[in-house]
């Protein structure tokens, strides 16, 4: 079988190719998204409002 000498070795060059593959196929569905919203956004800037308003009433 194009001169391995075990068809476990094939098989791993088959799953190494189709995993190569999946990873491309991946990253191209998720090209551009974008990894927080811009309610996320907004919550995080409110948190840190309230954390500067905690931190300056400490002692």
């Amino acid at each position: 079988m194009l001169g391995f000498a075990d068809s476990l070795t094939a098989w791993g060059y088959i799953l190494s190719f189709l995993a190569t593959i999946l990873c491309i196929v991946y990253g191209l569905v998720n090209w551009n998204k974008g990894t927080e919203s811009e309610e996320d956004y907004r919550r995080s800037v409110e948190w840190e409002r309230e954390e500067i308003e905690v931190e300056d009433r400490l002692p």
